[in-house]
């Protein structure tokens, strides 16, 4: 606490601060915000001396003084424009209105002019603004909006976009079907993460806990993009990019865009993730964060773990976990060149870590921190937003789980106990310089990363072992590290050419160094190693480099906005495994029975047990993809009140794929991929403005799903949690997919909107996971066609509707009712299990609820939520093996937020109140079920 009061302090001895404080308080408004120049400036001076620095009585106003004060509305609707700029024209002066559109500027007495300025609206001049000293000037200001305007900001002021009235304007303009969620938003909800918040979007759910799904399609059918660069997969066998690596506090806004334009990424059938991190603030701003959280299933209850590293807790192996040193890295450590001898000693320098204790697993901790100013550089604005995040949580998953077979028996039929320690850290860095009043350049840096260190016993029967209690052991990194320098330009001697422009730099990595294996069989009162499936060790890393660059021309020619574009990006991916083996063919009865901690000791190791490698020929692949695009389109107004958006985009994407490992010992066969693909993709967006907040929509689009690398990869992988293996496919081609949308939408307030959507698409060769196996193996493999009808229903108003005394009330709801089938191709009809069902990934409704009640007077937000989806297909049966589905789900959240001091709030959270299982079921077999508790959590936050 001293800390932080030195902190205070020594803020507080700024004279710019000082000043800064003053002038606002002498507004009265509690909600403006007020940019003030540099000394020297025009207009600082009177400020400056009108001020007593050691004086408590300067902070009264200042009767030498006149003030400007007003409204800033909608000329269409009326509205408050929120966050809306009010620049005094020959100084720095630059106020930004409230909740109300109000704003508030003190002057010395004299003629002024006032620049005003909102997103997606024209900017307007008022001069001849006359000031005298201790009169109000009241000027209200209505902005027409601008119909030229498609998604892009003004740069002299950018508008808040984590706020929901900005979201809702952006989507009420927006030339495409659109839904968001703002940071404003999700600050009041239990959320996280991007996952978390996922769920809270028309038509998404979310699978595992952090892929997302939008309108029944998942994985491959969806892309993510941060700040309009694609985001790559760290998975090695799901092609999605796991939305959990991006904690909810660095993000201002979740966009998801349902129908496509020229200028976005055609790689999708779902929708696109526009993921946007924070902005840098107008004023100083510094916040902290501290939160504890729990469940029922797993909080101070006692759970297996297995052995640590002194850097766990940081989200960083300390290299325990590495391969040891001595290992040969110019070959594989095998029988044919290495002696008995050498291998032993090889052995023995792997960590003996195989065993487990039983440890009472402790509540989850977080914390978060966030500093940001804008200040001035040679006369110019900078900006910049520095902030960092870390937690560490435990899940404790108690799960059954049945694999059936074709005629009706099991071959498995086993409980797991997991324990899984997960750290999260974050930073995320932002820079904005503006170059001139139309011109300015940013810098973005994004570090997420997310560790999962699981322990997990598996007690049962399986196909070859009865009595089976089997250890488990795997330490999961998934990291990425995002850079993007980015400009907007306007050129007035050009018509006023708007050029924007992008590089981006990205990693990925995923490390999963030291996966172990041990089992044993259960005889009478001892336990008895098995030989063939135990003393396994796998070593696993993914690296994935991606560099971009993309280039956007805008001419605004009156109603008629032509505008042309191009991307590049390249992306190289080296994926590496390791296994190795102690063999205990030669093991005596007396050494098998020995427990995990003793038995691969380095007194057995090379007696009782030999140590090699039998690492696969198709265990690694080193990938390379090229993605080139371009596009036109045009946006036209001129039949007002109608706008079309419609254009082309040729993208031509090639993937070069070469399987093979160095350390291979097991020669197994399989084949490359090296293809070229181009496609013009066309799309048709029209909005007709059937009122000023009335809008009806409709697309058409042509769009692809490429497959992902690791779905070409035909390596095989072993998956812990889903208990199955994932095989790539060669073979497989990318679909090809027709979009048509209509919506109809009112935005009856600047936060509310009324909306319904219909929608159809048919995908020519669709991708869907498919059971090849009485194991459950699966494989991606193409579907001769798909289709998919949808409608969507969504609400968003304030109670105050019905009655004034609701007024502190809102709604939010939405529906998702789809129908999907799949035609299958010719060769596979004979093969699959249902000659008729859904494309896989879908359910057949969604439902999301929320109430909430937000009182300005105590400070209080709650908010209750509600979600459901309905069963949904996990994977395609074949050779008479039933599809697997995942049951209905229904959960409940309840957030409050409480601001208890100037500055200071306390959120707390419950979630999963209902306490359901999650099932999944395989024809009328029930093969997986676990309950995830009900979670509980409390959060202060403090802000200055």
């Amino acid at each position: 606490m001293t800390n932080m009061k030195t902190l205070t302090e020594r803020l507080r001895s700024s004279a710019k601060l000082v000043a800064l404080l003053y002038l606002f308080l002498a507004s009265g408004s509690a909600n403006a915000r007020t940019e003030f120049p540099e000394d020297g400036d025009a207009g600082w001076e009177e400020a400056d001396e009108s001020v007593d620095w050691d004086d408590e009585e300067s902070f009264a106003p200042d009767p030498t003084k006149g003030i400007v004060s007003g409204r800033v509305v909608s000329g269409q609707s009326g509205d408050p424009l929120i966050d809306a700029a009010v620049q005094v024209i020959g100084t720095e002066i630059t106020a930004y209105t409230d909740l109300d559109g109000r704003y508030e500027i003190r002057l010395p007495p004299g003629t002024w002019e006032l620049r005003v300025w909102y997103e997606l609206h024209r900017p307007e001049r008022v001069q001849d603004v006359v000031v005298e000293a201790g009169e109000v000037q009241v000027v209200d200001i209505a902005l027409r909006g601008d119909d030229d305007a498609v998604l892009e900001v003004v740069v002299e002021a950018e508008a808040d976009r984590s706020r929901a009235a900005v979201q809702m304007e952006r989507r009420k303009r927006a030339p495409v079907v659109m839904d968001a969620v703002s940071g404003e938003e999700m600050s009041r909800t239990p959320d996280s993460s991007a996952a978390d918040a996922m769920k809270r979007v028309v038509g998404a759910s979310v699978v595992d806990g952090k892929y997302m799904v939008v309108r029944g399609f998942g994985g491959r059918y969806n892309s993510t993009l941060l700040h309009n660069v694609a985001v790559p997969s760290p998975e090695p066998d799901l092609p999605a990019v796991p939305l959990d690596l991006f904690p909810a506090s660095m993000l201002a806004s979740m966009s998801v865009a349902k129908t496509a334009t020229p200028d976005l990424p055609a790689d999708f059938a779902g929708g696109i993730l526009l993921l946007d991190t924070r902005q840098y603030p107008n004023d100083f701003d510094f916040r902290l964060r501290l939160s504890l959280s729990g469940d029922s299933v797993s909080t101070f209850r006692q759970a297996p773990r297995g052995p640590s590293g002194g850097m766990d807790w940081l989200g960083f192996d300390d290299g325990s976990r590495g391969l040891p040193s001595v290992l040969p890295s110019d070959g594989p450590a095998s029988r044919e060149r290495l002696d008995a001898e050498e291998r032993a000693r090889i052995g023995r320098a792997f960590r003996n870590a195989w065993g487990t204790n039983d440890d009472r697993i402790p509540a989850n901790l977080g914390v978060s921190g966030s500093v940001g100013d804008t200040v001035h550089l040679f006369g110019r604005r900078l900006g910049y937003l520095a902030s960092a995040s870390w937690g560490q949580s435990w899940d404790v998953e108690e799960k059954s789980s049945i694999e059936p077979t074709v005629d009706g028996g099991i071959t498995e039929d086993v409980v797991e106990l997991a324990a899984i320690r997960k750290v999260k850290l974050g930073g995320l860095g932002a820079l904005s310089y503006e170059l001139g009043p139309s011109d300015e350049i940013s810098f973005v840096t994004l570090f997420s990363r997310n560790v999962d260190d699981r322990t997990q016993l598996v007690t049962g029967d399986t196909a070859n072992d009865k009595d089976l209690e089997q250890t488990q052991l795997a330490y999961i990194a998934r990291q990425i590290v995002f850079n993007q320098l980015r400009g907007h330009h306007r050129v007035a001697s050009l018509g006023g050419l708007e050029l924007d422009w992008q590089a981006n730099l990205s990693r990925v990595d995923r490390e999963e160094p030291d996966t172990r294996t041990i089992s044993y069989q259960r005889r009478d009162d001892s336990l008895r190693l098995i030989k063939e499936r135990s003393g396994q060790i796998v070593s696993t890393d993914l690296l994935d480099e991606t560099v971009g660059a993309g280039l956007d021309l805008t001419l605004p020619l009156g109603r008629v906005r032509p505008k042309v574009g191009a991307l590049y990006s390249r992306s190289t991916r080296d994926y590496q495994t390791r296994r190795f083996v102690f063999d205990a063919k030669r093991a005596p009865p007396s050494v098998l029975e020995l427990p995990p901690d003793r038995i691969f000791s380095d007194e057995t190791i090379g007696t009782a047990f030999q140590f090699e490698e039998r690492t696969r020929f198709s265990d690694s692949y080193t990938a390379e993809q090229e993605l080139l695009a371009a596009y036109g389109l045009v946006d036209l107004t001129v039949l007002e009140p109608l706008r079309l958006v419609a254009g082309a985009r040729f993208e031509r994407a090639r993937t070069l794929l070469e399987p093979g490992s160095p350390y291979a010992t097991v020669r197994d066969e399989i084949v490359g991929v090296d293809r070229t693909e181009s496609d013009v993709l066309p799309s048709v967006n029209v909005v007709y403005a059937l009122g000023p907040n009335v809008n009806l929509r409709g697309a058409w689009a042509m769009t692809v799903a490429r497959p992902q690398l690791r779905e070409l990869a035909a390596t095989s992988y072993y998956d812990f949690s889903r208990r199955r293996n994932f095989s790539g496919n060669p073979e497989l081609e990318r679909s090809l997919i027709h979009n048509v949308d209509l919506r109809l939408e009112f935005f009856p307030g600047t936060t509310e909107v009324l909306a319904i959507s219909l929608f159809g698409k048919r995908i020519d060769g669709p991708i869907e996971e498919v059971i090849f196996s009485d194991g459950g193996s699966v494989q991606p493999r193409n579907a001769e066609r798909g289709y998919v009808y949808g409608l969507e229903l969504e609400s968003r108003v304030g109670l105050h509707h019905l009655s004034d005394a609701l007024r502190e009330f809102g709604i939010t709801a939405n529906f998702t009712l789809l129908h999907s089938e799949v035609e299958m191709a010719p060769a596979d009809r004979k093969l699959m299990t249902h000659a008729v069902r859904p494309l896989h990934g879908q359910s057949p409704y969604s439902v999301n609820l929320g109430l909430l009640y937000e009182s300005e007077l105590t400070g209080t937000v709650v908010q209750l939520l509600y979600n459901v989806f309905g069963p949904r297909l996990d994977a395609v049966g074949i050779n008479g093996l039933d599809d697997v589905y995942e049951d209905t789900f229904h959960r409940l959240d309840l957030a409050v937020n409480q601001s208890i001091a100037e500055g200071w709030e306390l959120k707390l959270s419950a979630t999963n109140l209902l306490d359901e299982e999650e099932v999944f079921r395989q024809g009328d077999t029930q093969t997986s079920r676990f309950r995830p508790g009900i979670g509980a959590s409390v959060s202060l936050a403090w802000h200055y």
